[in-house]
């Protein structure tokens, strides 16, 4: 056992150094599109739009909600996405303390400081958590779900399994892909020795489910948006015309931390105990409902990476536990090359261009003045052109959406109509359009930015 060694002391005190880095990364790396386009979702909805309606969107939306009073409190101003990025940092946090609660309950608190160095150091993982994404709180809910359906496979206490359908719901509220885990944890329930004793706990826990994202759907139905609920959140991703293989994320991660994962799948050949098996089913499962997807992005890997952190962290511990130094080498060879990913950018991360530039379209444009972005990317307090704001490129969701229905889509049309102050050149294959050259200007501080000229 390691106890309070030195050696835990000493992983506390790299784990310590690891999240001041990471914080680092969190207020200086570039804000990606992704992140844009959930504040500007937020802000859309906070400006009176309806939500897969007025504008479109595919995802799930208790983020785009939870940010309306943030945005409303702090302005229309680049500080408010600054703001955004400490709230994830503290989503982020607290997936590691999660993720130690689950390791202790299953382990011990060796294997617990052990999984969080592993999962801080996960480049894939890490990168993605302090972005403004809902696969942060998705996968922060997910992990309240596992715990509290590990206490109670413990326990039996019914309240445990309610807690746990409870936050599972809310992670299906925050993105769709929760439904994996939902679905893992009603073939666990139902593997339960006793027949009536697994009934009830579905039952309980899919009445769980329902009490959170019930409402929603009752709201949809009211509000006559629950078709365009499903057609956008449901329909259109599964139709999606673009497609990547998570293959290729798999070996970028694998290479970046090739100990985690060796040791990840080592684990699933050896369970004595109920809650082990347990974490072993849920997090290969969720590995592996990746692979069914159309489109997997890098950030699709963060619900299962803290499982596999947990189990990989315990075949390290175990096979190395009668010596410390073996288990400092090891240890050192997983978080290396992991390590060198995130200390040697953090003197050239900077996101102050970026942030001058949307200062700037703020301020040569008024609230009600549209903008034309094409790709999220500057475009975060003002209104937009199109049903399609973004998601515009060969093959994306308007490609998508437009393969399913008679959808028009003219970006000259739209910008002679509505006469947006700014313009970008993303995804116009003519800029020299009449339309456009005749009222346009190229911005002499932006190459891809064009300023609505006052009409004669």
């Amino acid at each position: 056992m390691l106890g309070n060694t030195k050696l835990v002391r000493l992983l506390q005190v790299f784990l310590g150094i690891l999240l001041a880095t990471i914080l680092y990364w969190s207020l200086n790396k570039q804000f990606d599109h992704d992140e844009l386009e959930v504040i500007h979702t937020s802000w859309k909805i906070l400006q009176g739009e309806k939500i897969y309606v007025d504008f479109f969107q595919h995802h799930h939306p208790l983020l785009y909600y939870l940010l309306i009073p943030v945005i409303a409190r702090f302005g229309e101003n680049t500080t408010t996405l600054l703001i955004t990025r400490v709230i994830v940092f503290c989503f982020f946090l607290a997936i590691l303390a999660v993720t130690y609660l689950i390791s202790i309950k299953v382990f011990s608190k060796e294997v617990g400081i052990i999984s969080l160095v592993l999962l801080s150091t996960t480049f894939v993982f890490t990168t993605n958590a302090i972005e403004l994404r809902p696969d942060v709180p998705q996968t922060l809910f997910n992990l309240f779900s596992i715990l509290f359906l590990l206490l109670y496979l413990e326990t039996k206490l019914l309240k445990y399994i309610v807690i746990s359908g409870f936050s599972a719901g809310l992670a299906f509220l925050f993105l769709q892909k929760a439904l994996f885990l939902i679905i893992l944890v009603f073939a666990l329930l139902l593997q339960l020795p006793r027949r009536n004793t697994s009934l009830i706990a579905c039952s309980i826990y899919g009445f769980a489910i329902c009490l959170v994202f019930g409402p929603y759907l009752l709201y949809l139905f009211v509000d006559n948006s629950l078709a365009a609920y499903f057609t956008f959140n449901w329909t259109l991703n599964a139709k999606f015309l673009d497609r990547d293989y998570p293959l290729n994320t798999l070996i970028l991660t694998y290479r970046a931390n090739a100990v985690l994962w060796l040791y990840y799948f080592l684990s699933l050949f050896s369970s004595k105990r109920i809650l082990q098996s347990t974490l072993q089913v849920i997090s290969f499962g969720l590995l592996v409902s990746i692979f069914i997807l159309q489109k997997p992005h890098q950030q699709y890997f963060m619900p299962v990476i803290p499982l596999v952190a947990i189990l990989s962290a315990h075949t390290i511990h175990t096979s190395f536990e009668g010596s410390s130094r073996r288990l400092l080498l090891v240890l050192f060879l997983a978080v290396v090359l992991p390590c060198y990913s995130l200390f040697a950018p953090v003197g050239s991360l900077n996101n102050t261009e970026q942030l001058e530039k949307i200062d700037f379209v703020l301020s040569i444009t008024r609230p009600n003045d549209y903008v034309y972005d094409g790709n999220a990317l500057f475009n975060v307090f003002r209104k937009d052109i199109d049903f399609f704001w973004y998601s515009v490129d060969k093959n994306d969701g308007l490609a998508t959406y437009k393969s399913m229905s008679d959808y028009q889509y003219n970006i000259y049309e739209s910008i002679s109509t509505l006469k947006p102050k700014v313009i970008s050149n993303y995804f116009i294959d003519n800029i020299n359009d009449p339309r456009i050259v005749n009222s346009y200007t190229q911005s002499s501080r932006y190459s891809d930015l064009f300023i609505r000229q006052p009409e004669k």
